[in-house]
């Protein structure tokens, strides 16, 4: 076994797969208990992992990785979705082998109401009925139907909960991406369904994640914690077990804790959720640069950023797309690089200003202004606000608490520059725009946060 494989698997286990493990294996040989604690050290301390033992038989750590690989397969939700896909072909295909029949049989007699994927299994096993009827198959279609019959209402009662969600999103995303409508009355409905353990796992799931978009559409942290507390139990089960899971969990969580400042904790559970490349890693790297700036690691986050920037090649999210480039466009002006971060800006706006007005638009001119500012480009500046009509497009957003004025105090710190007001005029434009973020703890902060950003630029008037 070669100790360098080794490890590059086991060191980049999650902490949640550890605490999993530690609940299905019963060694009691003092060597393999050795290595568990070794792998447990570097999992928790991956900036300064330690080598592994040399003088233990290799063969030990083979039979440990092997038994690593298995147990997480076993658990993986993921993977049992895989093979609800590929059965659902090979049924429709007239393709079923021997050994899927009896997997698939002796899954009946294990799946439950809440297990992850139970609504897509008793759609697959329904079309398998149907599939054993035709082919007078009577001895395995009674044992199918007895299951369909049995999980009937159970199975209702899931495909009713996940239509209701799917209208509550359409609420909750148009506010999230607009100023318009609300998304607050669909959190009672979304977090007794999450609470509910009767049900299955991959509908408690989206009704978790559709309560953090609201969450995150009113700026009201404090009340996710004692839900994230909640998933964190489940999550190093087998219950909610996927990797692609834990890294979103990781994700999410590290962005509740950033919005309460809690730094320390953001910054762990970020570099957690960056710690495998999926679908969704540039989406996590950009929240994870976010958090390194927060704390001035400037450099560090210009060094990610830079490593990724290629990234962007195979990621087809324009959401994602433009928040990189916006906190590219930030990280560039954390240090000190305003032209390169006001070339990155002009280039993509000329490029994709139909999908930046469609989506991100508030954060990618919040960095491009800012490069703009630190050049003391203030025509520039006040030419683009004029042309996009900005001030006017950020203040529809103050009455949902979604952002701050920041663009409004950008452009009138540029105007009284270019002497279009006078400092009575800016003071009074930054006290009455303040005001109305005052019922928002967390808008508070943030506009404490944008004066010390500015306040070099005035000091007399910040």
């Amino acid at each position: 076994m070669n100790l360098s494989k080794f490890s590059n698997f086991v060191n980049l286990l999650y902490p949640h797969e550890l605490k999993y493990l530690d609940t299905v294996g019963q060694f009691e040989n003092e060597e393999i208990l050795r290595i568990i604690d070794r792998i447990r050290y570097n999992v928790y301390n991956p900036e300064k992992t330690k080598d592994f033992f040399e003088d233990i038989d290799k063969r030990k750590y083979s039979y440990l990785m092997k038994w690593i690989k298995e147990k997480l397969v076993q658990a993986d939700v993921d993977v049992f979705f895989e093979w609800i896909i590929k059965m659902e072909k090979d049924i429709n295909m007239d393709n079923v082998l021997p050994e899927d029949e009896k997997k698939l049989l002796k899954y009946t007699k294990t799946i439950l109401p809440t297990s992850y994927f139970f609504i897509r299994f008793y759609e697959m096993l329904n079309a398998y009925r149907d599939y054993l009827l035709i082919r007078t198959r009577i001895l395995y279609y009674e044992s199918v139907l007895h299951f369909l019959r049995k999980y009937e209402s159970d199975y209702l009662k899931a495909v009713e909960l996940n239509r209701k969600m799917n209208n509550s999103a359409v609420d909750i995303i148009s506010h999230h991406l607009s100023s318009h409508g609300d998304s607050i009355q669909w959190e009672p409905f979304l977090i007794d369904t999450f609470n509910n353990k009767s049900i299955d796992g991959f509908t408690r799931y989206k009704a978790l994640i559709r309560t953090t978009y609201i969450h995150y559409n009113y700026r009201k942290f404090d009340e996710l914690r004692s839900i994230y507390d909640e998933l964190d139990k489940v999550i190093q089960t087998e219950a909610f077990y996927s990797k692609r899971i834990l890294a979103n969990y990781y994700s999410n969580r590290a962005m509740m804790h950033s919005m309460l400042r809690e730094m320390e904790q953001a910054e762990y559970y970020a570099y957690l959720s960056v710690r495998q490349k999926n679908s969704d890693y540039l989406f996590y790297l950009i929240k994870l640069c976010n958090i390194l700036i927060i704390q001035n690691k400037n450099k560090t986050a210009l060094k990610i950023m830079t490593e990724n920037i290629s990234e962007l090649k195979t990621n087809n999210s324009m959401y994602t797309q433009i928040g990189f480039i916006s906190v590219y466009i930030r990280t560039l002006n954390k240090n000190e690089k305003y032209a390169k971060g006001e070339s990155f800006g002009e280039s993509f706006l000329a490029t994709h200003k139909k999908e930046i007005f469609s989506f991100r638009w508030h954060i990618f001119f919040c960095a491009y202004f800012m490069s703009l500012l630190k050049q003391e480009k203030y025509k520039k500046l006040l030419s683009i606000e004029k042309r996009y009509k900005l001030v006017q497009r950020e203040e529809e957003f103050y009455g949902n608490a979604r952002y701050i004025p920041t663009i409004q105090w950008y452009h009138s710190l540029a105007q009284y520059m270019e002497g279009k007001i006078n400092e009575e005029q800016l003071q009074n434009i930054i006290l009455i725009s303040s005001r109305k973020t005052q019922n928002n703890k967390y808008l508070n902060m943030k506009i404490k946060e944008l004066r010390n950003d500015i306040f070099d630029f005035l000091p007399n008037v910040f």
